[in-house]
């Protein structure tokens, strides 16, 4: 696998990508692959960003929307939009809860947020693409860049989250970081004012970016960069946000078989048994400890009276979840199962 070339673009979205899973980061930005389908949650960030686009344009043009407007707005986009490719991945979540957490998320933005905003908006939406040290071609979209009466710029990124943090860190913050480099740089200002506004609490999270600070940005983009372009392998990251990942199909996460590749160290995986049952490990065990469950289809149906794990004679036995199976060489042999 050939590392990417320096004319590849980046944006924060990539480098994101490639931290949380490089498998992922090679099959969209190296390969091309088209993920299989768009989470709910997904569509749901990318619908709300357009309803607030809509409302902060219209007070330029002098007639400042009303709550139902933007909630007609909203449902409107979420109705057009909407495409049999958005799956619902979270049990018991739905279609029409999320649609209705939009509109909770845009009714509290306009009451707590909007109303009572007075910076006068410069660019909503907007897209960029600069250059980093090296002629590396980074690119964003800024969601709001607005101004206050003192002529700060604030660049402003909306986040639909469930969970904000309580405070920025270097890596939640380099998004809006980056933006305000470009600001920076577009506007040729010394400082810039950075909000991330939660619309889940309308809360806010802001920091002061001087020029001094937006080197320091660079360095940290460009160190991310050279990373990515050194990577020899793009090993899965397995974590429990795998099912909301729409390369599951090419990744094999969570459905492999004997002898596939391992994902974390390209070893050959093993079907082995523990006290649980099957299961496939590595080869390399226990340089790598990469382990998951056997698919169903592939697992044999088992001699109901013979213990898989010593040969023993599988006895009818209760116990206080009810009745199972259990070894007659017990305690020796812990091995038990369902009848």
């Amino acid at each position: 696998m050939s590392s990417p070339s320096r004319q590849d673009t980046y944006s924060y979205s990539r480098l994101s990508t490639y931290t949380n899973c490089p498998r992922k980061y090679r099959l969209r930005y190296i390969e091309k692959q088209a993920e299989d389908f768009e989470t709910v949650e997904s569509f749901l960030g990318r619908t709300v960003h357009k309803a607030l686009a809509w409302l902060y344009e219209a007070p330029d043009t002098g007639e400042i929307p009303s709550e139902s407007q933007l909630l007609n707005q909203f449902e409107h986009t979420w109705k057009v939009d909407l495409t049999p490719s958005v799956q619902i991945v979270r049990k018991g979540d739905s279609e029409k809860a999320q649609k209705n957490r939009g509109v909770e998320l845009l009714r509290s933005h306009y009451r707590n947020v909007f109303a009572a905003d007075r910076l006068k908006t410069v660019c909503l939406e907007r897209s960029f693409t600069l250059r980093l040290s090296g002629n590396i071609p980074y690119t964003g979209i800024v969601d709001r860049i607005a101004t206050d009466s003192s002529d700060t710029l604030h660049v402003i990124d909306f986040k639909t989250t469930r969970r904000p943090p309580v405070s920025l860190d270097d890596e939640s913050a380099l998004q809006i970081r980056s933006y305000g480099l470009e600001t920076i740089l577009r506007y040729k200002v010394p400082r810039v004012r950075l909000v991330y506004q939660f619309l889940e609490t309308s809360e806010e999270l802001t920091e002061e970016l001087t020029r001094h600070g937006a080197n320091q940005v660079v360095r940290e983009l460009v160190s991310r960069v050279e990373t990515v372009e050194r990577a020899e392998s793009f090993p899965a990251n397995l974590s429990p946000l795998c099912p909301w990942c729409g390369y599951q199909r090419l990744c094999k996460v969570g459905n492999y078989s004997e002898g596939d590749d391992c994902p974390r160290c390209g070893g050959t995986l093993e079907r082995r048994r523990g006290s649980r049952g099957p299961f496939l490990g590595c080869d390399n065990y226990p340089d790598c400890r990469f382990s998951c469950d056997v698919k169903e289809d592939d697992i044999q149906k088992e001699d109901s009276d013979e213990c898989p794990l010593c040969g023993g004679d599988l006895e009818p036995r209760s116990g206080k979840y009810g009745p199972f199976l259990g070894c007659e060489n017990f305690p020796e042999c812990l091995y038990s199962r369902d009848p």
